[in-house]
């Protein structure tokens, strides 16, 4: 693999990091993600970004695909599906999107539903690697309290961060269980994983094990489109037990592990790089410069095949954030505070104006939903229709469009004669809207204050790339750089709320 290399190592000088703590291959676009912590003056820790770096050119770009984070120790990309996996803070694994740039977090060990007895130990994620074609998501969780080990694992979970399970629970036996897992690597070709011992640097090797349709457990879910699985064995999906798993029994002490050309890979604390050509044989090349090394990856070619995902090819798109599960159906996911409409939209969770019908979000009013407080609604009806004795239903649709005004700062709606100020609505300069008849509702463009700028850019509400943030308690955020301060907006007319 390496041979003839007169020069095994080169350092890239023009690409800088603070403190480059993982790094992720896409292979479509033959690109290097990284995750770095940003150095601040302040004492903010949210200083963790995501990047790129284009191995055609060896540059990394100074706009971040997500920045703001916290504490990032690693991260996988689902290059199918054009999302990006991270383990932020040691206690959430994140998904975000390289399209529209949105973010949900997937699994919290603090929300889980063994989050008091995780709260008895002192649990930490430490590792994380996802695969795309096989749809499945690898994490290790770990004990990190020396006076009470307990709790290692090593799980695997579907792409949407779903139908999880522990991965090694036949497997305790070869574990110390003071220690945990540091670092995983995955062969697709060859249905194998390597991972390494914390502490001891020991690596263990082992067979992913595969299952049939018929014999999946979960090949009886139905609600989502289908979509056979990208390479490999059409009828075979990963069940996510790893079998037959054995150690090395070299002294390894590995920093980092990877697959290249299906030979495992890593590197130690004794500035080498090691490979095996086979399974009984070990080669190593001393890496010269005496850096020390803690991640690495592994950019190998791509089978064509294996890129297609109805998460970007079948209309309409997810809102927010599009997943695979194990069956090869399409999965919408919303964030926290956002409910899924048309199988497709995320808005904001207005209760109590849906409610959840045989797994389906669904109006409680026929028409039109209005808020009076946190708890309490009233239903009207679109002109040229009546609200019927439930206050919920209305008569028969009678063509007669509802017309709506824009001023510089508020929408009003004309109906029946009359006009009505949707006082829920506000805006700072409001300039054109759009009607959207399938999901019922209007799209609007807006112009944000922003005194530091005086040009003017469109930004789209769902597509706009790595400019849509969420607060800080997951609300999406319209955003502006520096190039512009103008929006297009999105309003429910169902609830009458942006």
């Amino acid at each position: 693999m390496f041979s003839g290399t007169s020069k095994p190592t080169e350092q890239i000088s023009n690409v800088h990091f603070n403190w480059l703590t993982s790094l992720s291959y896409d292979p479509v676009t033959n690109s290097l993600y990284f995750s770095d912590h940003l150095a601040r003056a302040s004492d903010d820790e949210k200083n963790g970004v995501i990047g790129l770096i284009h191995l055609e050119t060896l540059t990394n770009h100074n706009i971040y695909i997500f920045n703001n984070l916290e504490n990032i120790s690693s991260i996988s990309v689902d290059y199918i599906n054009r999302n990006i996996y991270w383990i932020e803070n040691e206690d959430s694994i994140w998904i975000g999107n390289l399209n529209n740039g949105k973010k949900i977090k997937l699994i919290s060990l603090n929300n889980s539903k063994s989050a008091i007895k995780m709260k008895k130990y002192k649990m930490a994620l430490t590792s994380l690697v996802v695969d795309p074609v096989k749809r499945r998501m690898f994490y290790s969780q770990c004990n990190m309290d020396p006076f009470s080990p307990s709790q290692n694992g090593l799980i695997s979970c579907d792409l949407s961060g779903m139908n999880c399970l522990n991965s090694l629970e036949s497997f305790q036996v070869y574990l110390n269980k003071r220690y945990c897992i540091s670092r995983i690597a995955i062969n697709t070709n060859n249905e194998k994983m390597s991972f390494i011992e914390d502490v001891s640097g020991k690596i263990f090797s082992g067979k992913i094990e595969s299952s049939t349709y018929e014999n999946n457990k979960y090949s009886n879910d139905d609600n989502d489109d289908k979509m056979m699985p990208a390479g490999g064995d059409v009828n075979k999906i990963w069940t996510g037990i790893i079998r037959h798993v054995r150690g090395y029994k070299e002294d390894l002490r590995a920093h980092a592990i990877s697959y290249m050309r299906n030979q495992l890979t890593w590197i130690n604390e004794d500035h080498k790089l090691y490979y095996m050509p086979d399974d009984f044989s070990v080669k190593n090349i001393s890496l010269e410069n005496g850096t020390k090394y803690f991640t690495m990856v592994t950019a190998d070619g791509l089978n064509k095949d294996n890129i297609k995902s109805i998460c970007t090819s079948t209309k309409p798109l997810c809102s927010d954030i599009c997943v695979i599960n194990l069956m090869g159906r399409r999965s919408c996911l919303c964030p926290q505070g956002f409910l899924l409409r048309y199988d497709y939209l995320c808005i904001k969770d207005d209760s109590p104006c849906f409610y959840r019908h045989n797994g389906q979000l669904t109006p409680v009013c026929s028409d039109i939903c209005k808020i009076s407080n946190e708890n309490h609604f009233e239903c009207t009806c679109r002109s040229g229709r009546k609200l019927l004795e439930d206050k919920r239903s209305c008569t028969a649709d009678v063509h007669a469009p509802i017309v709506y005004l824009g001023s510089k700062k508020t929408l009003t709606r004309l109906m029946d004669n009359r006009a009505e100020i949707c006082e829920e609505l506000e805006f700072n300069w409001l300039t054109s809207l759009s009607f959207d008849p399938i999901t019922f509702s209007v799209f609007f463009s807006d112009r944000l204050e922003n005194d530091n700028s005086n040009k003017n850019k469109l930004i789209h509400y769902e597509i706009n790339d790595y400019n849509i943030n969420n607060d800080n308690n997951g609300n999406e955020l319209s955003y502006a750089d520096e190039h512009g301060n103008d929006v297009i907006g999105l309003i429910h007319m169902e609830t009458l709320t942006k």
